[in-house]
């Protein structure tokens, strides 16, 4: 059995790590620039090492692609086109933008509903 003295010492506890968090201020608040930066980030480098991907294996992703489409009962109407370099960094630049805005977003919706 629990004592009683030992639960009254895990609120407090547990009341100090959520007022005293270094990761999160004011408690429920996500920093805006910090999460779009991360959502941003983890968008480019997955764009990125797909884009590496089809310069260095463009043949066994089509093969992926058409089995995915497969799982999901749809005929492969898509087909890789070849590499290019510019487009290539374009679409980690977008993504990142994208990624960025959207983890803007999500914060700025988060620390809305935990307002105090």
């Amino acid at each position: 059995f629990i004592k009683l003295e030992s639960i009254s010492q895990l609120s407090k506890t547990l009341k100090y790590l959520k007022n005293n968090s270094p990761s999160i201020k004011g408690g429920n608040m996500i920093d805006k620039n910090k999460c779009g930066l991360a959502l941003g980030l983890f968008f480019a480098i997955v764009h990125a090492v797909w884009a590496l991907a089809v310069a260095i294996i463009p043949g066994s992703l089509q093969s992926f692609l058409d089995w995915i489409f497969a799982l999901h009962f749809v005929a492969p109407v898509w087909s890789l086109t070849a590499f290019n370099f510019v487009n290539a960094i374009l679409l980690v630049i977008v993504t990142f933008i994208t990624g960025y805005i959207l983890g803007w977003v999500f914060a700025w919706a988060h620390n809305l509903c935990h307002k105090k």
